[in-house]
């Protein structure tokens, strides 16, 4: 996300953490005692047991509220950030930082999803807990620190429901013995499901995408026919949709998929030539927010997403897909000092310079701004080095091309 850094917007380390799957060393500690606990709760006979139980509940209820204050915060930060990204978003730059620009504001938008059905979810977890010893069940299963994970099946906004555990507990329920994979499952994790649209017949497969959901009612609004789109679009923009060629309230012609309204890139002139009602065509989606998209499939929404006629990830002299840049949270402030240098110069939107060099790290060079690089195969991405200013040293071998964003 360190290009939301210099666009001025601020993603506390609490989120990153999170964000990346790691928990504070007191969230860890709590949970090796935890761990502990429960080795001398199976040890102990019946008596002991309940009562060390019930200790054990409380250390566990403790734990969950940090993780809940977590959260809390975490969606706070978020909601924050995303606001501050949407108001940049209605000023123009470079097509390519653009498409950077905005993915990263859809995972903001995916991650603040996320960490809602987190708190959900935990706050259900909480409700369950007993609170006296008479409510222990030595039966029951105590609950554990992955408990806290968000299970499968839990509804997500903009996630892609896995509803074979439902499906699963809906046969039990009904003493059935197959699981018919083609009924539509009335619930998941204790939420009412609604559908928008069928499965295609045979389709067993496709998980269906949430495309609404209240964690306040418990319920979620689910659609198979939108969920294939919403994943195309979050592949770089290399898987093609087949659109319809239809003609608008206007006589015009105008591209549809599903119930989606398309509409062709401004730098795709011929391909507009080329629409004729009634045929087919193949497209490449852009960047396609989730607030965006969902707003787009309503019931006669006008809202048109953007596609191309050819797959976003394809260089060519004019246009190159977006190359990351992997930086370290401690390298956060020289790479914003970075920007703001250029900026204050009047160079932030000329082309780089990229130099390689003999012990095999690239030289990326703007201005008098140098960022010393290392490519990773397997991030795909600029691996950060070094940030150094004035004339760029000159390699004893160079390569030197000027594509439109590193």
């Amino acid at each position: 996300m360190i290009i939301l850094a210099l666009f001025g917007i601020g993603i506390a380390a609490s989120v990153v953490s999170w964000y990346n799957g790691k928990r504070t060393a007191e969230v860890e500690r709590q949970i090796a005692e935890l761990e502990a606990q429960w080795s001398a709760i199976l040890a102990a006979d019946a008596r002991e047991r309940q009562r060390m139980a019930l200790d054990y509940v409380a250390a566990f209820r403790r734990l969950l509220d940090v993780e809940l204050a977590a959260r809390q915060e975490i969606g706070l930060e978020l909601a924050n950030a995303l606001e501050q990204a949407r108001a940049v978003i209605v000023n123009r730059f470079g097509s390519a930082e653009n498409d950077s620009f905005l993915q990263a504001v859809r995972d903001i938008e995916l991650a603040l999803a996320r960490v809602d059905a987190e708190r959900a979810y935990q706050v259900i977890v909480r409700a369950a807990l007993p609170t006296n010893i008479g409510d222990v069940i030595l039966e029951d299963a105590l609950p554990r620190p992955e408990d806290l994970n968000l299970p499968p099946g839990f509804p997500m906004l903009g996630g892609m429901l896995d509803l074979s555990a439902a499906r699963h507990e809906s046969a039990v329920e009904s003493w059935h013995m197959h699981v018919d994979q083609t009924t539509r499952v009335q619930s998941s994790r204790g939420y009412a499901l609604s559908y928008l649209d069928e499965r295609a017949l045979g389709d067993v497969a496709t998980k269906p995408m949430v495309i609404a959901v209240d964690h306040e009612l418990r319920t979620a609004t689910l659609s198979y026919g939108l969920a294939p789109l919403f994943e195309a679009s979050q592949i770089d923009g290399a898987e093609p949709l087949t659109a319809k060629v239809v003609q608008g309230k206007e006589g015009h012609a105008e591209l549809k998929v599903e119930q989606i309204s398309l509409t062709l890139q401004h730098s795709d002139t011929s391909g507009r030539r080329q629409l004729r009602i009634g045929e087919s065509l193949r497209v490449y989606p852009g960047i396609w927010l989730l607030q965006d998209f969902l707003d787009a499939s309503k019931a006669n929404s006008r809202k048109a997403l953007p596609v191309r006629m050819s797959a976003r990830v394809i260089a060519t002299r004019t246009v190159w897909s977006p190359i990351h840049l992997a930086v370290s949270e401690a390298q956060l402030g020289q790479v914003v000092d970075a920007h703001q240098a250029l900026e204050e110069q009047g160079r932030g939107h000329e082309k780089w310079d990229l130099s390689s060099r003999e012990d095999g790290l690239i030289a990326i060079t703007q201005g008098n701004v140098t960022l010393l690089v290392a490519a990773d195969i397997g991030l795909q991405a600029f691996v950060l080095q070094s940030v150094s200013y004035g004339a760029p040293r000159s390699w004893s071998r160079q390569s030197r091309c000027t594509p439109n964003s590193a």
